[in-house]
């Protein structure tokens, strides 16, 4: 995992009190990658990019977005209420940030953690694997069984995270830099590329492009009362 290369869209600032504003996503298309966001004054901005060293093919303020890119998978559970169940376990939420797993109606663990459920809860070699955000946000590995932690990562919120490569890909952010981090099954990590600007999750774009890796983070700066912020496209080589 290598960065290949950013691009930084200084002359975009805008004033804004929420990053709500630049929230994109990316679509790969021959030797283009293709990266909208929206912005409330223009509508959608579609900037291409060549895909290999990142320079500027086009760029137009009135982006149309493409079928294969609107299309928005809905998730099967309600994320706060719902149960998930594989088999024959089945876990339930337990008070505002707990779960509680029953195998076969029996009770095995209570657990309390950080931040609501962001994603699905999935199941891989005996593990539950998700995230939390707001009110504190971590991405979290559980032993199914036990109720054991086998990974903990205090990301500042995770909607959105990647299983490929045999592998799990997520942002961890702080105030200024954003790390981009890959682990295996168990939690170890396997690469760590550290990016300019703040990923906000749930806000910010966050891809997979075949085998492209598209982030998007933002500067932030303070002039006078106001905050500008400015978009940062990054491409990761997975």
């Amino acid at each position: 995992m290598k960065l290949l290369w950013q691009s930084k869209f200084d002359n975009f600032d805008l004033v804004r009190t929420s990053p709500l504003y630049y929230i994109g996503m990316a679509e790969r298309e021959e030797a283009a990658l293709n990266c909208w966001f929206f912005d409330r004054s223009v509508g959608m901005k579609l900037v291409s990019f060549d895909a290999q060293n990142g320079q500027i093919i086009a760029y137009r303020k009135d982006g149309k977005i493409s079928k294969k890119s609107s299309e928005r998978k809905t998730n099967s559970h309600n994320l706060t209420l719902d149960d998930f169940v594989f088999g024959e376990y089945t876990i339930s939420h337990y008070g505002e940030w707990g779960y509680m797993c029953k195998k076969n109606g029996q009770l095995l663990w209570k657990k309390s953690l950080k931040g609501y459920l962001y994603t699905e809860i999935e199941l891989n070699q005996g593990n539950i694997i998700f995230g939390t955000a707001g009110q504190g946000g971590h991405f979290y590995s559980l032993n199914i069984e036990t109720g054991e932690i086998v990974f903990d990562f205090n990301t500042k919120g995770t909607s959105k995270y990647f299983n490929v490569n045999d592998s799990y890909y997520f942002c961890c952010a702080d105030n200024k830099t954003t790390q981009v981090l890959r682990i295996d099954y168990n939690g170890n990590i396997l690469g760590n590329v550290e990016l300019e600007g703040v990923y906000y999750d749930g806000y910010c774009m966050f891809n997979i492009c075949e085998d492209l890796l598209c982030v998007m983070t933002l500067k932030k700066r303070r002039k006078e009362n106001l905050e500008l912020f400015s978009p940062i496209f990054h491409c990761i080589q997975l």
